[in-house]
């Protein structure tokens, strides 16, 4: 994650399951993109940055409002530093976030950290909402440490997902009786509230999984941990003016709305361009065939909107 060109590309769009919707969504704009197949060589590779670098680094920033308080959560249920992951059981890169990533956040972060569960199972896998409503269940019967244990498992095992009888058999392994977590599932008892997790997750903007906030701020152009260490260092300043630990997250993202936008800090900003710039620029003018530049190119044109570049950047990366 070190080179911030693939980990503004690589976690946004290569490394999550994205959506259906978002999969329509550009693909019905397919035909609006054909005019920008042309590749322009002429185009230098600084005003390629210059032209497009405000799809990367925005102006502004949202800060979301996502209640936690009835989610599943690991760690210390008083930190500053609070990780919420919209994820699916049967997203091969949520796999590796799972099992790797947050526990890396909360070994290196102790009791700073607490991290947040949130369905979002995607309608193309099949299992996915089972897996969602069986874990809501497992919780239901044996509380966070029973829903962990079967997540793991899940996780663990995730090419067995295709059989309903292997999440019943989690859950039998999480210690709850799996004969109610199968009635459970039959009778669809758990249906509303993992709707609830996935209405929650469009209205804040999740577009696939994993799909990450850090107190609130969407997390797709940094790395999570390195997210986590500046939303601590930002925690300790408000605790030291007064917040307890407990409240700095309410106190961030408890603003009425699903979301509010305030404009990044100008030594973020100056931070976010900086570790943007070189790399870009010197895969651009070493190696100008690579396929990530070769699609920069074809996307661009003077005077186009970020939304537009970003649809025609995603259809053709996907493909």
């Amino acid at each position: 994650m070190k080179n911030i060109l693939f980990i503004m590309w690589g976690i946004a769009l290569m490394a999550s399951c994205k959506s259906q919707d978002v999969v329509k969504d550009t693909s019905e704009k397919e035909s609006q993109n054909k005019s920008n197949k042309k590749v322009d060589e002429k185009v230098s590779c600084e005003v390629l940055l210059e032209r497009h670098l405000k799809c990367f680094v925005p102006p502004s920033e949202k800060i979301y409002n996502i209640p936690v308080s009835d989610s599943p959560f690991k760690g210390n249920k008083d930190a500053p530093v609070t990780v919420i992951e919209f994820t699916d059981f049967q997203c091969p890169a949520c796999k590796g976030f799972a099992l790797k990533t947050l526990p890396d956040i909360i070994k290196e972060m102790g009791n700073d950290v607490r991290v947040v569960f949130k369905h979002y199972p995607l309608s193309f896998h099949k299992m996915a909402f089972k897996a969602s409503e069986a874990a809501i269940e497992v919780r239901a019967l044996g509380g966070d440490t029973a829903f962990w244990k079967f997540h793991d498992t899940l996780f663990s095992n995730q090419d067995k997902l295709d059989s309903i009888d292997f999440i019943y058999s989690a859950a039998k392994s999480a210690g709850v009786d799996e004969s109610k977590v199968k009635d459970a599932v039959d009778k669809g008892k758990n249906r509303k509230r993992v709707q609830e997790d996935i209405d929650l997750g469009n209205k804040v903007d999740v577009e696939g999984t994993p799909w990450v906030y850090i107190n609130g701020k969407m997390i797709t152009r940094e790395s999570p941990e390195g997210a986590a260490k500046e939303a601590l260092v930002h925690a300790k300043a408000l605790i030291k003016s007064g917040t307890t630990a407990d409240k700095v997250y309410s106190f961030i993202t408890d603003h009425g709305k699903p979301f509010i936008e305030k404009p990044i800090e100008a030594s973020k900003k100056k931070k976010l361009v900086d570790q943007y710039r070189k790399p870009f620029l010197e895969r651009c003018k070493q190696n100008p065939d690579h396929p990530l530049i070769k699609i920069y190119k074809s996307c661009s044109k003077p005077g186009i909107k970020c939304k537009q570049f970003m649809d025609c950047f995603n259809q053709k990366f996907t493909r």
